[in-house]
């Protein structure tokens, strides 16, 4: 067995126990060495796991990055030109379409608050394929969540009822009536998730603000909560309001670069 051959490359990621990413040529036009089947792997350190040409193993590690920062798999084509082949040092140029897999555990979008509007926003992001929990302090306002979303009932003081946030997750802050978004802040913080954004106007954001301080949590940290949250795409109605934040999730995931330690 060679060192692009799946099995092989499977068997040293698998046994790594962590998320890694596996690339496989499944169509491909050359006289070149690159042959369909072969595959490619990176582990969760980043380490390429193959042998490929310096063009195709570029292509193939910026892919793979992504890959494992979004946490998902895709379809990517590579095309290299005969001059480039050249330059790099190899005969021939290549058309190749390869498929990146993901393996381990995607990020979960965490919904505090289970009001009218984190509801259609959670059921949104769940539409477009993410995991998600919505949490409350109010079983009778968890029951209204649509059945493709998981609940929780949690109380927003103590923070051993809440989940694990791991540092690729994504957390709305959208508590009812506001009440309990800077409880909910402080503790969130402390798991320094991928993303976190909260819902609210200039004046209830300034007040939120103010009690974070009075709990020694510092502006540093205000920096990293993206409010107002949503894409700006000039909503004003719930509806559209729950589709601008939805967007900024999928946005984020697919194009910012996630925390190094997932």
């Amino acid at each position: 067995m060679g060192q692009n051959d799946r099995s092989t490359i499977l068997k040293t990621l698998l046994d790594s126990g962590e998320p890694f990413v596996v690339a496989s040529i499944y169509e491909c036009k050359t006289s070149s060495a690159v042959r369909v089947g072969d595959c490619f792997g990176m582990n969760k350190k980043l380490s390429f796991i193959g042998s490929a040409a310096p063009a195709l193993k570029d292509f193939l590690t910026f892919n793979m990055k992504k890959c494992l920062r979004i946490a998902d798999s895709f379809t990517a084509p590579f095309f290299q030109s005969r001059e480039d082949a050249a330059a790099h040092g190899s005969t021939c140029g290549q058309r190749s379409s390869l498929l990146f897999q993901y393996f381990g555990d995607k990020p979960v979008v965490y919904v505090f608050g289970a009001g009218d509007l984190a509801l259609a926003t959670a059921t949104i992001i769940s539409i477009a394929g993410f995991s998600v929990t919505v949490l409350d302090n109010d079983s009778s306002f968890l029951n209204n969540a649509s059945k493709s979303l998981n609940t929780q009932l949690i109380d927003f003081d103590d923070e051993s009822s809440y989940p694990k946030i791991l540092r690729k997750d994504f957390c709305l802050v959208m508590t009812r009536g506001h009440l309990q978004d800077a409880k909910v802040l402080s503790i969130v913080l402390k798991s320094n998730p991928r993303y976190i954004g909260m819902i609210g106007s200039d004046k209830k954001n300034t007040e939120v603000r103010e009690e974070l301080k009075r709990m020694n949590i510092s502006d540093s940290h205000w920096k990293r909560i993206r409010t107002p949250v949503g894409l700006d795409i000039g909503a004003s109605t719930p509806g559209e309001i729950a589709v601008a934040i939805a967007a900024e999730v999928v946005h984020v995931k697919n194009t910012e670069n996630a925390q190094e330690d997932q």
